[in-house]
């Protein structure tokens, strides 16, 4: 049998949520798939560890010059002349034109939910995607059951063809003598989905009561970046806020070690790794009450309306001062980590590829 897999977002230098999860899928791939080959297509040759391939195992460099359209008309006349038994999709948009079953990961659809959350050639580009995969791919699979109700109900995509997988979590070696500085994290893209206002108009409440607080907020920008500055500017917030850009992951794990909590009260996620990384060091966790927030959480961390910054705020401060509630929060977080791995995850999208 052979597999075909887009190995292109796994590629890229700055990694953010799908491209991470391209990254961890292909990486425990090259463990568990023994027979047969798998065919890594990419438009350069791979990088760092994803380069170092087991025997039947091979890279496919796809050249194309254009900066667009890489997926719809290279990787399209590909696997239309050479097609794979099955060409697996981790993120992005599955080709027009193909003679391989494919299989595709819709990580979400909060474009559907939150329109003004997204440019309009985002809006265009995922409702376009989304819709052709939920008719013609062979297989869906979805990071969490939200998002396998919400691309049923907003697509119609027939059940029997939609595969719940849930992401992996990060091995670590927890140690209960971290020192904790005096600030709150958060790690992903800088935007309005990621509700950055929210966060920020909670951390001005919480700092009344606890000014020594700092706010760290590491990523790329995003829709509506622009918005986020000015406010910061305008509350006076510049020395008590620090915008880091992205991060290595040397550099997010030693802030996960740090950081005396995890904010991350998103308005929509399919999924959320971030909260399980924060839980895997150690950092309790401050997250949205619904969705796959809730879903992927439970328990574990606390819950609060993330349409309410002073929700946030009351959130944020149960965790700063009340200690039995943080060593509670963040035992129950290391505990729920531990329930999901990426190998879990390899060995279930293997099933599926395979049809077993």
């Amino acid at each position: 049998m052979v597999i075909g897999i887009d190995a292109s977002r796994a590629n890229l230098n700055q990694k953010t949520g799908t491209e991470w999860y391209s990254y961890f899928l292909i990486q425990e791939l090259k463990k568990i798939v023994t027979h047969g080959r798998v065919l890594l297509y990419s438009r350069e040759y791979l990088k760092g560890d994803l380069a170092t391939l087991p025997k039947n195992f091979e890279n496919r460099i796809l050249k194309w010059p254009p900066i667009l359209l890489w997926t719809q008309i290279r990787l399209s006349f590909e696997t239309f002349v050479n097609p794979p038994d099955v060409l697996f999709i981790p993120a992005h948009t599955i080709p027009i034109i193909g003679r391989a079953k494919t299989v595709m990961t819709v990580h979400d659809v909060g474009f559907c939910v939150y329109p003004e959350l997204y440019s309009w050639i985002d809006i265009l580009y995922h409702r376009f995607s989304i819709w052709w995969a939920s008719k013609f791919a062979w297989k869906i699979l979805c990071p969490s059951e939200f998002t396998k109700q919400e691309l049923i109900k907003y697509y119609k995509t027939d059940p029997g063809k939609i595969h719940v997988i849930p992401h992996g979590a990060p091995e670590i070696s927890y140690s209960q003598n971290l020192a904790r500085k005096n600030y709150l994290l958060y790690i992903g893209r800088l935007e309005k989905k990621k509700n950055i206002l929210g966060i920020l108009r909670a951390f001005k409440i919480v700092a009344v009561k606890h000014p020594e607080m700092k706010l760290v907020l590491a990523g790329r920008p995003g829709y509506g970046y622009e918005r986020i500055i000015e406010y910061i500017q305008e509350q006076n917030l510049k020395n008590s806020v620090e915008i880091r850009g992205y991060v290595s992951e040397v550099e997010k794990s030693r802030m996960y070690k740090e950081a005396r909590a995890f904010i991350f009260p998103t308005l929509y996620e399919g999924f959320g790794m971030p909260i399980l990384e924060a839980q895997s060091y150690g950092c309790p966790v401050v997250t949205s009450d619904r969705g796959a927030n809730a879903e992927v959480a439970g328990d574990s961390a606390v819950l609060v309306n993330p349409d309410s910054s002073e929700e946030i705020a009351v959130g944020i401060a149960k965790l700063l001062d009340d200690d039995n509630l943080q060593k509670d929060i963040t035992r129950k977080g290391i505990e729920n980590a531990k329930k999901y791995s990426w190998m879990k995850t390899a060995e279930t999208t293997y099933k599926v590829l395979t049809g077993e």
